[in-house]
């Protein structure tokens, strides 16, 4: 543990480690403007390296769905919200999303998930979110500390 002794910023960084250790899996959604069908952003999308690259995974069900490289996501019908579950979700909503998104979340189906239940859905912006550069994987990373850093949840999960 001595790399975290040097300062706040490593210290941070540990803050971090813990949290993402605690956690099992995280989705990564994206919702269109109304008339869009939204998709999880599976194994081969851009925030999901990101987020492999810290220790985060996604759920196993949406692993086994995703088997082709040439599709970052999966869409998914009302129906099939179950596959969102997952022990954080983040939604990256586009421009004008925000009546798509609300159209979900009015859902009984979306009611019923974990996720939603344990109170760790969190809207991003999907503009860094879903195209990546070195500056989006920084702006999730960002993110990923406002996020579940802050996260009272977690906190009293934590040894």
């Amino acid at each position: 543990m001595k790399r975290y002794r040097d300062g706040a910023i490593d210290y941070k960084h540990y803050m971090l480690e813990v949290v993402i250790a605690l956690l099992k899996t995280v989705t990564v959604t994206r919702f269109y403007a109304p008339g869009g069908i939204p998709e999880f952003r599976n194994k081969f999308s851009f925030p999901v390296s990101v987020l492999s690259e810290v220790g985060l995974s996604i759920p196993e069900k949406q692993s086994q769905i995703t088997n082709t490289s040439g599709y970052p996501y999966v869409s998914v019908s009302l129906e099939r919200i179950d596959l969102f579950d997952a022990d954080i979700l983040f939604a990256a909503l586009d421009y004008k999303a925000e009546e798509n998104f609300q159209k979900y979340q009015n859902s009984s189906l979306w009611q019923k998930l974990n996720v939603v239940q344990n109170n760790q859905v969190y809207t991003v912006d999907s503009s860094y979110w879903i195209f990546g550069n070195i500056l989006s994987a920084n702006a999730i990373l960002d993110d990923l500390e406002k996020y579940l850093l802050n996260n009272k949840n977690l906190k009293n999960s934590m040894p």
